[in-house]
């Protein structure tokens, strides 16, 4: 993978810190990036970013990604539009509240202790905006997050939680991050990682004869952010034994371009 696909895989993620980090007052915001916490069922969870407040603990789940994006809370799927095709993703909302309750537990908390935050970063539009809560943002982040004024935790509390957090992460490194991706491929593979159909059949007509293409040449790049991509076959579910590709950034990345077989 190239750094430049690199960059753009982590760039929400990155204005998200560096924002974090400039702009809220680091006396009374404690912040806390990248963290991997293992789960009951020896797998893991990753979240983007953990700040830990008197005004509460802000778990904000980051999505780089462009185009249209439509969604309501209760949907099990978002979809992303992009050049005229369509890409379901896991709701971010149902994504972040898994967190939660995996800290929730680790902390021994109330749920009235967290504020969920999801940040799209990426040049997209929600187009469902009326219909979704006011914590899904695509600007606005840190308004938002100092918005919350109701003192619910004390300063000893504070250095508890992040103390506890932080002997209970996993440790930062690509053994990590892969054991992860593992554990989430074993999860998903046939829920998120099957091909999506295409609506629009002459989209999907040129899109088929793209891949044929990069198939025989080059490995296309991500349609959400532009990531090499890596050739995969489905291992269950109804397109059992049926090739794709996949982003090399997955889980952070979702995207999928079919191949005709």
């Amino acid at each position: 993978m190239s750094l430049l696909s690199r960059v753009k895989g982590r760039i929400g993620e990155i204005i998200v810190s560096l924002a974090a980090w400039v702009m809220l007052n680091r006396r009374h915001y404690l912040r806390l990036n990248n963290i991997t916490l293992p789960l009951s069922d020896g797998g893991t969870t990753q979240i983007d970013h953990i700040i830990v407040s008197s005004y509460g603990i802000f778990v904000i789940e980051t999505k780089n990604y462009k185009g249209w994006i439509f969604g309501k809370e209760g949907d099990a799927k978002w979809t992303q539009m992009i050049m005229g095709r369509k890409y379901q993703f896991q709701n971010p909302l149902r994504q972040n509240y898994l967190h939660i309750k995996t800290l929730s537990e680790l902390l021994n908390l109330n749920l009235r202790y967290f504020h969920s935050v999801i940040a799209f970063m990426g040049h997209c539009e929600i187009k469902t905006r009326d219909e979704l809560p006011e914590n899904v943002l695509n600007k606005g982040m840190l308004t938002y997050i100092k918005s919350k004024q109701n003192v619910l935790l004390n300063h000893d509390q504070l250095a508890q939680i992040v103390n506890k957090i932080e002997k209970t992460r996993l440790p930062k490194s690509r053994k990590t991050d892969r054991q992860h991706r593992e554990y989430l491929q074993n999860k998903f593979d046939d829920k998120e990682l099957k091909p999506q159909s295409l609506n629009n059949k002459k989209v999907g007509k040129s899109a088929s004869a793209a891949v044929k293409k990069t198939n025989s040449e080059n490995l296309p790049t991500c349609p959400k952010c532009q990531a090499d991509m890596v050739k995969r076959t489905a291992k269950t579910g109804n397109n059992k034994g049926r090739p794709f590709f996949g982003c090399q950034n997955y889980p952070k990345c979702r995207g999928i371009v079919n191949i005709e077989v």
